[in-house]
């Protein structure tokens, strides 16, 4: 503090203190305000007494080189965490004086920023903090305050997107979501082009995100060589999950070359629904049921010569898009069996996707694109924290342990945080088959 010795502090709040029984029964946040104005006070008092070279109430000696003197006091309103109190700052006579603990023309402590930057991290819309914020100190967080706080965010958002990838990834997940933007008086769609890898001991990560105009075969080519001049391997790739998109489907053959592509089975169910009727619905479904959920490339393939022989003459369709696409249908029978179910739908990244849609709830459409960029960096970040200590296999392993300990006939035990999980990866969530 300075001059100002901690004991010397110490005795001017004991000096302005107020009734010990309202700070025990009483509403504590006056006396906050109070303890910080005296703090803020305090510092702002040895400050001025090392610019000046002299404490109060002291005339300037021959020794004393500075001409700076005091000139009285003025009223500052500061905002801090917990509210906001109106504190003395002195005044001198040349150049002004503004303490350090804050910036000129800002009446906020530099922790409001930071806690600012933290709630809209944690998810809280800019209109939703600015009440918030209002409703606890008394005023809402100024626009510089926002503007730096969202240019400290632009930062990381580019250094999020340049980051090196460090880890060698086994599954990777492809998928575009669509997105609103304002454009004048009107919107745009635009997609955001996203991907998802999962390492080799069973660690999930965001690897990127990308806006596009479009959901074209060019960007996806740009977007996946700009993933592995970053660090991806394309050799370390064992299977790449996305829609049936033909776009995708090519810049996947073209950038990352013969590595096994898994269509989305949740995809492809969703469209036969659509094109069968309502009364063989249920027929369809279960026996392409019996296909996905084989233990064996063998019986998966049995399985689809049954539904053949039993739909061929009412969905010939049907039956000649499966027989075309079956590589790519079954190529998710080449990952272990525990990972079969995780890995024949990209419903890791459709859950991502919904974790967007829920934090831009009530947003009809993104600002700019600096808003959208802004958003999925957040929940990047908010996932990629989840998904660091996980391991995606550990679920299944114990399942299949505890299966083959149970006697026969007897379902395992599950706890519910093993039932949350179990649903989390099942591919029903997504209207998966």
């Amino acid at each position: 503090m300075g001059s100002i010795s901690l004991k010397d502090a110490v005795r001017r709040m004991v000096g302005r203190a107020f009734d010990a029984e309202d700070v025990v029964y009483g509403d504590p946040t006056p006396v906050v305000g109070g303890i910080m104005a005296m703090l803020l006070e305090a510092c702002a008092e040895s400050e001025i007494e090392q610019r000046t070279g002299r404490p109060l109430h002291r005339r300037r000696t021959e020794e004393q080189s500075t001409d700076d003197y005091r000139n009285g006091y003025r009223r500052r309103t500061v905002q801090f965490q917990c509210g906001s109190v109106t504190i003395r700052l002195p005044r001198v006579r040349v150049g002004g004086f503004v303490p350090s603990f804050l910036c000129a023309r800002s009446r906020a402590l530099p922790d409001v920023a930071e806690w600012v930057y933290q709630a809209l991290m944690c998810g809280i819309s800019v209109s939703e903090l600015c009440r918030l914020v209002e409703r606890v100190t008394g005023f809402r967080p100024s626009a510089g305050l926002l503007a730096a706080t969202q240019a400290r965010l632009d930062a990381e958002v580019k250094s999020f997107k340049e980051r090196r990838l460090e880890g060698q990834y086994r599954y990777l997940f492809l998928d575009a979501a669509w997105v609103k933007d304002l454009i004048g008086r009107s919107t745009g769609r635009v997609c955001v082009l996203m991907a998802i890898g999962v390492t080799m001991d069973g660690r999930k990560e965001i690897l990127g995100f990308q806006r596009a105009r479009r959901e074209s075969a060019s960007a996806w080519e740009g977007f996946l060589q700009r993933l592995i001049e970053r660090g991806l391997d394309p050799g370390s790739l064992e299977l790449v999950i996305s829609d049936e998109h033909k776009g995708l489907m090519d810049a996947v053959e073209q950038v990352l070359g013969d590595v096994d592509h898994e269509l989305c089975w949740a995809h492809r169910m969703r469209n036969i629904r659509e094109a069968v009727s309502r009364a063989d619905c249920p027929g369809v479904v279960e026996m392409l049921r019996n296909v996905y959920k084989a233990d064996t490339l063998f019986r998966a393939d049995c399985a689809l010569a049954a539904f053949e022989r039993t739909w061929r003459n009412r969905y010939p369709g049907i039956i000649q898009s499966l027989r075309e696409d079956a590589r790519y249908l079954f190529a998710f029978f080449n990952a272990p069996a525990e990972h079969r179910e995780y890995v024949r739908t990209t419903n890791p990244i459709e859950r991502t996707f919904r974790e967007v849609r829920r934090w831009r709830r009530g947003c009809g459409a993104f600002a700019d694109a600096g808003a959208c960029d802004r958003l999925f960096y957040k929940v990047s970040m908010l996932l990629n924290d989840r998904w660091k200590t996980k391991d995606l296999w550990d679920l299944p392993k114990r399942r299949q342990q505890a299966r083959r300990a149970s006697p026969a006939g007897e379902q395992p035990y599950e706890d519910d945080a093993a039932k949350r999980v179990s649903r989390a990866v099942d591919p029903h969530v997504f209207d998966a088959p």
